[in-house]
């Protein structure tokens, strides 16, 4: 589902956790302009040797990313290096974190805030002519960063992509109409799951997803680097707790 963020109000808006459940996912375009994407991107690059590599450089990351720091066992480090970690973001992209604060307030009409003593959001680098841009990423659900007892009681999750350099081609996400049950990514049968439907968003345009929901990024071609802001959101007492 498609909506126009810049003709919104927070009043207009409709709450996104409630529309999730009809929705694989919902697209809030243009939440920047092509010029302020194109700035983001720009500093970004300048910002390359402070760039983390994932999974034996297959792609990258400005900030730390939870999920790569747990994945290659680095989830002490990952805590440790938090200030350090926001430091650098907003040094190269200053007030991004605080924007991405105020996109999770928009869409849930609900406050948000840097999660304690985690990383706020950064951004993830798909090489062009990369690994994920080649194959795919893996399907998975973004439940890194919850614990059991959230996950056991479905406490409410969001996920937050924002595009900053989109593909020549491709490289949207496919959402699947799946949640988890307990099954995780690699115990489900995915010749007996029903297709998936492909999100394509643009340049300056936000995806938002429910964190227990399927999803991959669909592999892309041309000479572009895949480049998006991404934020994790976990809501405890009427607050969305914001994380990387």
């Amino acid at each position: 589902m498609d909506i126009s963020y810049r003709s919104l109000s927070a009043e207009q808006t409709p709450r996104i956790v409630d529309m999730l459940g009809a929705h694989e996912a919902l697209i809030l375009r243009q939440t920047l302009s092509a010029r302020e994407a194109q700035s983001l991107t720009h500093a970004v690059y300048a910002a390359r040797d402070e760039w983390s590599p994932a999974f034996e450089a297959t792609q990258f990351s400005l900030g730390k990313a939870f999920y790569v720091e747990y994945e290659e066992g680095r989830e002490e480090e990952y805590f440790l290096s938090v200030e350090e970690s926001n430091a650098v973001v907003e040094n190269y992209l200053p007030g991004m974190q605080e924007f991405m604060l105020e996109l999770f307030t928009l869409a849930t009409r609900q406050p948000a805030v840097l999660r304690e003593s985690w990383c706020g959001p950064g951004v993830h680098i798909f090489p062009a002519n990369g690994l994920v841009a080649r194959q795919g990423g893996e399907p998975h659900f973004d439940l890194e960063g919850l614990t059991d007892e959230d996950i056991a009681h479905r406490v409410p999750a969001l996920t937050m992509v924002l595009m900053l350099q989109a593909p020549e081609q491709g490289g949207g996400l496919a959402v699947w109409d799946t949640l988890f049950d307990g099954r995780f990514e690699y115990d489900l049968d995915f010749d007996t799951l029903p297709a998936p439907d492909i999100a394509f968003y643009g340049v300056g345009d936000c995806v938002i997803i429910d964190s227990y929901r399927l999803h991959q990024i669909q592999p892309f071609t041309g000479s572009l680097d895949r480049i998006s802001l991404t934020a994790h959101g976990l809501l405890h007492n009427g607050v969305w707790h914001v994380w990387f």
